[in-house]
């Protein structure tokens, strides 16, 4: 039986694989927020991180944590949403920290300044 012919996507690269939050309080610190982000971050999902990084910053932390071991690949768009939410965050005095960034995440730090994004491992 033959199946159905599929079309690629137009740029012929296969489409973004869904992006996944989850958000709960840090074990480590008092009043810290840990963002788990999962998923591939390309310009598509900026808005979607975006409105997740908002929400957590709608519970007035003191410290948001970006889990970011997940994340399977990350593009400028991306990068320039982790840093207006880290700005967003220090305008409300709470701290942005991306925890065990991925490798793609610490490749794209390594070529693109990092001084708005505090990091750990």
């Amino acid at each position: 039986m033959a199946s159905a012919p599929t079309t690629p996507p137009a740029d012929g690269e296969k489409p973004a694989a869904p992006i996944r939050f989850t958000l709960g309080p840090d074990t480590a610190a008092v009043d810290a927020l840990v963002l788990t982000v999962a998923g591939e971050v390309d310009f598509t999902m900026v808005a979607a991180l975006l409105d997740a990084g908002r929400h957590a910053l709608a519970r007035s932390p003191s410290v948001l944590v970006i889990e970011a071991s997940g994340i399977g690949f990350l593009d400028v768009g991306g990068y320039r949403a982790l840093v207006k939410l880290s700005v967003a965050a220090a305008a409300q005095g709470c701290v942005l920290e991306l925890r065990s960034p991925s490798y793609p995440v610490r490749r794209l730090l390594e070529l693109l300044p990092t001084s708005a994004l505090p990091t750990s491992s």
